[in-house]
């Protein structure tokens, strides 16, 4: 099992942050033995379709593309026929190893509100298309054993009268979008006590609960799709960096070249890299991505107080109330700042609490150093203040804290797309969702890249709809 081979993962350490993040990048001798027999095996033949990164988004595309499955449903709009993926030759190309970088670093929280209500509705409509792929990922992950999912819940906070305003205005534009209305609950003061014992309820005027949603390991997560793609036959290749894509118009394929001088030939590629997708870009093809840093701290949780052995996921209406104001400003105020403190957290399946949140503006590609002041405000104002006890748990064993660089767009969602008309493609910009919306939505990708046409429910998605002159970052590569 591929499991076997990764060694690294960040919540095992416990020395300072920009340690502990630096060294999720540090591959084993093994990894590197495996990575370098499955490249050379790599380059011989043409490929159907090129995946570039591998976290949950390349992981779930490789997966879905050699699965016999097909998408059914109305929201796959024009597609009539869809070619399986027997016979297919995929290559999946990631720089570290699998899930390394911001999949791996996530929290696995997953937010679903089960089946959503198409109706009459626009297959396009993105926040349905929302609701359909994190219902789709909620299904997948529920049926790959030993990832650590969890159907617990999620309770999100208001901890204001004009957040507990936001969060009633939420339910009744969430509610008839569903098709079973008891997976989601408006709660008041006390409903939210009943739902968690532990909550200061002076301190909280209302909570919105949602009962299908989820916790999952990521880095198993990920790695699960991985070796479920590799045992029908992709190529899964690591520690492999890819520098450039070319487009050879006189074969109809593309050549995609990589630091180490070697080179594949494929028919199509898919760019899924994440926050550093523009570094493998051609200039002209530029994305508005703005990486942004999130932060984590996690214990060890012992002693659990009763009442928190059973947490839901927990989720604070502040930043999103936030966020619902500024999505027409400029991509900076996708960050929060200290009157903000965006915060969620869980109980893991290995009874560790990870708390954190934060939306800070990345200032490299290796921005890993957790801005230990920041974190702290954000769970004193939030975490600690709306449950005590969880303030108590993590003064008693609280082993460390990393942080994780996310790709954003302006407007919240990804980018899935195709760059030039012909084979190239990219799906990034997934920032916090990429564990709930990604494996739902590779899904109706994978059947595209078969042979179908564009489904409709990722028109939403189109990068036209972003403004061209917008496509900045304001961040700088540093080795």
């Amino acid at each position: 099992m591929r499991s076997k081979i990764f060694t690294r993962h960040a919540y095992t350490f416990s020395s300072t942050a920009a340690l502990l993040s630096a060294t999720a990048y540090l591959l084993s001798d093994q990894n590197k033995r495996k990575s370098a027999a499955m490249h050379a095996r790599g380059p011989n033949d043409v490929q159907d379709v090129l995946i570039i990164g591998g976290g949950i988004i390349g992981c779930s595309l490789a997966a879905h593309l050699v699965s016999n499955n097909k998408v059914s449903s109305r929201a796959t709009g024009a597609l009539a026929s869809t070619p399986t993926g027997e016979n297919l030759k995929v290559t999946l190309v990631e720089k570290q190893t699998l899930a390394s970088e911001a999949t791996g670093l996530s929290a696995g929280t997953i937010w679903s509100l089960g089946a959503p209500k198409w109706g009459n509705a626009s297959p396009s409509d993105p926040q349905l298309a929302y609701l359909e792929f994190s219902h789709r990922s909620n299904k997948i992950y529920e049926s790959i054993p030993d990832i650590g999912f969890s159907k617990c819940g999620c309770l999100k906070l208001a901890m204001t009268e004009e957040e507990s305003t936001f969060a009633e205005q939420e339910y009744k534009k969430l509610a008839p979008l569903i098709s079973d209305t008891s997976n989601l609950k408006l709660l008041t003061r006390a409903g939210v006590k009943e739902k968690l014992s532990e909550v200061d309820e002076k301190v909280i005027y209302r909570g919105l609960y949602a009962k299908e949603s989820s916790q999952v390991d990521c880095l198993k997560a990920a790695i699960a799709l991985a070796e479920k793609a590799e045992q029908a036959g992709t190529n899964i290749i690591e520690s492999v960096e890819v520098k450039k894509i070319e487009r050879d118009e006189e074969k109809g394929l593309y050549r995609v070249s990589t630091a180490c001088g070697k080179s594949w030939l494929s028919k199509k590629v898919c760019v899924c890299s994440g926050a550093w997708v523009n570094e493998i870009l051609d200039p002209a093809l530029h994305l508005p991505i703005v990486p942004i840093k999130g932060q984590m701290t996690i214990c060890n949780g012992e002693p659990t107080p009763p009442s928190l052995q059973s947490l839901p996921v927990i989720y604070f209406f502040t930043s999103y109330m936030w966020w619902s104001k500024n999505k027409t400003k400029p991509a900076e105020k996708i960050t929060t700042n200290e009157n903000i403190n965006h915060c969620y957290g869980k109980r893991g399946s290995d009874g560790r609490y990870y708390f954190g949140g934060d939306r800070l503006l990345a200032r490299h590609s290796r921005d890993y150093e957790v801005e230990e002041d920041t974190l702290r405000a954000t769970m004193t104002h939030k975490a600690f203040k709306a449950i005590p006890a969880i303030k108590h748990v993590f003064e008693g064993d609280q082993v460390g804290s990393w942080a994780g660089i996310m790709p954003f767009t302006e407007d919240g969602s990804p980018i899935v797309d195709n760059l030039d008309g012909k084979g190239l493609y990219v799906a990034t910009g997934f920032g916090p969702e990429g564990m709930t919306t990604g494996p739902g939505s590779m899904m109706f990708v994978a059947d595209w890249l078969k042979g179908g046409e564009k489904p409709a429910i990722l028109k939403a998605y189109s990068v036209d709809r972003l403004k061209k002159d917008d496509r900045t970052t304001t961040t700088t590569k540093e080795n």
